[in-house]
């Protein structure tokens, strides 16, 4: 960022110290660039629900260390079952979500426990699953 520069940032105050945070599936870029994500807000403001996204990588960390390609992974909400297979780079998107509450999963041995997520008052959610030889 330069000087003078206007930036739309999106942002949250962590509930237990009350400071300024950023996710990994934050908004910030130039203001030029923002008129999707400030009709984004004004639907939040307004009420509107918006469809949300999972999106992650898996991660093989064998003797030479890489993204994992063609690992199915597995989402799981109150009322669907989805699957999506990791592209050349190990990354996985589910698209266009109802809130709710979800469960993530990757291949077998990983993880232990499914990973949950909590839809109901965010818009995304970033995932890293770590294969295990």
């Amino acid at each position: 960022m330069g000087n003078g520069e206007l930036w739309f940032v999106e942002a949250y105050r962590n509930g237990s110290d009350h400071q300024w945070m950023v996710s990994s599936c934050g908004r910030s870029k130039p203001a030029e660039r923002a008129a999707e994500d400030l009709r984004v807000l004004r639907a939040w403001a307004s009420g509107q629900t918006l469809p949300a996204r999972v999106y992650g990588e898996v991660f093989d960390r064998t003797a030479v260390p890489q993204y994992a390609p063609g690992v199915r992974v597995v989402l799981r909400g109150e009322h669907q079952t989805l699957t999506a297979v990791t592209d050349n780079a190990g990354r996985f998107a589910f698209e266009n979500l109802p809130p709710g509450i979800y469960e993530a999963s990757g291949p077998v041995p990983l993880p232990a426990r499914p990973v949950r997520i909590d839809l109901t008052h965010a818009w995304c959610w970033h995932v890293i699953f770590q294969a295990r030889p």
